[in-house]
């Protein structure tokens, strides 16, 4: 195609407008002095968009300038919005226990221990014999205070044989006491204290003295603490004996 047929098409230039023909020749025959008084050959393009393109020599095209490109702005992942819990989402949710901190949230620290049985008499309950003269408590012997021990009261006017059977505790070995007469026994009063069953002996107090056993358990279920008052003191009435085995205990 003519080069003048060409700009005529791609410059649209109408040759029908009130100028004519000659109007649209001059423009061209100007649009030529001006690509040939430089040297170079000058294409001009138009995309379907409308934009132009100038090339140069064949060279790569430089589209015009348009509106500047719509950059996308990413949200990172922790700015999104954290979807909503249902409610019947946050009722199937099993409730946390609440722990102090360091401390671990198993099972077995919540569990306590298992509590061991105390070794002394005087926190069980006897198995057999008297209860109504029987204390269970502090007493004050001749060398000191006894705690958990196990105290006869003995009257002059009520019973003068009084005994009590404990069981045994599992796994002990021996029976061990500080045995005699509390300070406020009155001088004249003597006393027997004999044990049966799982330890055995015989030994007589009075008031002033204090004798420690220790012995060794024979096997057997069940010991038997026994008191008899063998004397009473001159012109008391009415007397009262209190015989202590003092922090007795199974070990």
């Amino acid at each position: 195609m003519h080069r003048f047929d060409v700009l005529m098409k791609e410059f649209r230039i109408p040759v029908s407008s009130r100028f004519g023909l000659p109007a649209a020749a001059a423009a061209v025959i100007i649009l030529m002095a001006a690509v040939t008084g430089c040297g170079e050959t000058t294409n001009v393009t138009q995309n379907a968009g409308g934009d132009a393109k100038a090339c140069v020599n064949n060279s790569t095209c430089v589209e015009a300038e348009g509106p500047p490109p719509v950059r996308r702005t990413e949200v990172p992942a922790t700015d999104l919005p954290t979807p909503e819990v249902t409610r019947a989402e946050r009722s199937a949710i099993p409730p946390q226990p609440h722990l102090p901190p360091g401390e671990a949230s198993s099972e077995a620290a919540a569990i306590p221990p298992p509590e061991t049985e105390s070794p002394y008499l005087s926190q069980h309950k006897p198995v057999g014999g008297f209860g109504n003269d029987r204390k269970a408590g502090d007493a004050e012997l001749q060398d000191g205070t006894h705690l958990n021990s196990v105290i006869f009261s003995v009257r002059s006017f009520g019973a003068h044989d009084l005994s009590l059977t404990y069981n045994v505790l599992r796994g002990a070995k021996r029976f061990e006491t500080k045995a005699g007469l509390d300070m406020d026994t009155p001088d004249g009063c003597k006393v027997s204290f004999e044990m049966s069953g799982a330890a055995r002996g015989t030994f007589e107090m009075t008031p002033g003295h204090v004798h420690d056993v220790k012995e060794n358990l024979n096997g057997s279920a069940r010991l038997t603490l026994r008191v008899v008052v063998t004397q009473w003191p001159q012109g008391v009435f009415p007397a009262r004996c209190r015989a202590v085995w003092g922090s007795a205990a199974f070990l």
